[in-house]
């Protein structure tokens, strides 16, 4: 079928097209661009069939109508803006400072750290899937910072820590990919907001009667099956939000199985160690890490754990569980309403 008269114009940028441009086959669609003549690149490709750079400015001939690639793998995370502003050498001091910040809150809680590290990289460009996983590889060592500083005091309950994060580790896994298969991954924040909130609280709540075993001893041993369920409990909340786990496990350590916070810290730490691993394994074969921020990120929580841990060391039940509370209970308001905040926008 011919072109009708009067059609000359190119369908992509308007200049007169003496040959019509494209070609048109029998049943009326497009063929073949006709030879000297404007050609659509395909997405992702520049003109002549190169790979584009994934925005479209792929390399091709002067003057080419290249579109802007909207399929294929997700970007790297977007640091662009905060670089932009700070400085790439500001930006990993940030990194390093959020990693000591991180670092404290996991050697005197418990928690892994990630509940302060995860906003702070959103605020350094991540998306939120990006969030979640560039946070984990700080996890372990300062997990095993803070493990050994309580070990030296002699305060770790090696059979809790070790069941809990021995059937956490595959959960840990499951939560990992949920995380990766959610469509509108911004809810993992805000569902990490709410129960921030509710972890702090309970635990808060309990430093408000007399605690018994301040010293953190042995105490009574909880029944394995109740130790391995709230290991899964935890190890998937840890893959699926990347917090590492700990603002789960430390109010059921403390609230159903009866033990001190002096001597659910150190077993949460050790949790968090073993379950953190296959975590990461799976974010980083999944690409939601940018180690580019993970890496100082893991030098500054390094230093904080220790300093962190001491002061769980010395203090006393009642006031690590204030503590515990009003810190996590702050985070919990801030992340939340940031998040919100962000959807509206």
């Amino acid at each position: 079928m011919a072109r009708p008269p009067g059609a000359g114009a190119h369908p992509q940028c308007g200049e007169a097209c003496p040959s019509g441009g494209d070609t048109l086959v029998a049943d009326g669609t497009a063929g073949a661009p006709l030879p000297g003549h404007h050609q659509r690149a395909p997405e992702g490709q520049g003109a002549g069939g190169e790979r584009s750079d994934g925005d479209g400015s792929g390399a091709g001939h002067a003057g080419t109508l290249e579109p802007r690639s909207v399929t294929g793998p997700r970007a790297p995370v977007d640091t662009g803006r905060m670089v932009d502003t700070l400085g790439p050498v500001l930006v990993v001091a940030a990194a390093v400072g959020v990693g000591v910040v991180s670092g404290v809150l996991a050697g005197m809680l418990g928690v892994g750290g990630a509940v302060v590290s995860t906003p702070a990289v959103r605020v350094l460009g991540a998306s939120p899937i990006e969030a979640v996983g560039t946070t984990v590889p700080a996890i372990l060592p300062g997990a095993v910072v803070g493990v050994w500083r309580y070990h030296r005091a002699g305060m770790v309950d090696w059979r809790v820590g070790l069941w809990c994060g021995a059937t956490g580790s595959v959960a840990a896994v499951a939560g990992a990919l949920v995380a990766e298969a959610l469509a509108e991954p911004r809810w993992l924040m805000v569902a990490t907001a709410g129960l921030m909130g509710v972890s702090g609280w309970s635990v808060a709540r309990g430093g408000r009667r007399a605690v018994p075993d301040e010293t953190g001893g042995a105490g009574v041993a909880p029944p394995v099956a109740s130790l391995a369920s709230v290991g899964v409990a935890a190890g998937f909340v840890a893959g699926l939000l990347g917090v590492g786990g700990g603002i789960v496990l430390l109010p059921a350590f403390t609230s159903l199985l009866g033990l001190s916070v002096r001597r659910a810290v150190p077993a949460s730490l050790v949790a968090v160690a073993v379950f953190s691993v296959p975590a990461m394994v799976t974010h980083a074969v999944n690409g939601n890490i940018d180690w580019a921020l993970a890496v100082p990120l893991l030098v500054g929580v390094l230093p904080g754990a220790r300093v962190g841990s001491r002061f769980t060391v010395a203090a006393s039940e009642r006031t690590v569980r204030l503590v515990f509370g009003v810190v996590i209970g702050v985070l919990a308001v801030a992340y939340g309403v940031t998040e919100l905040a962000g959807r509206r926008s």
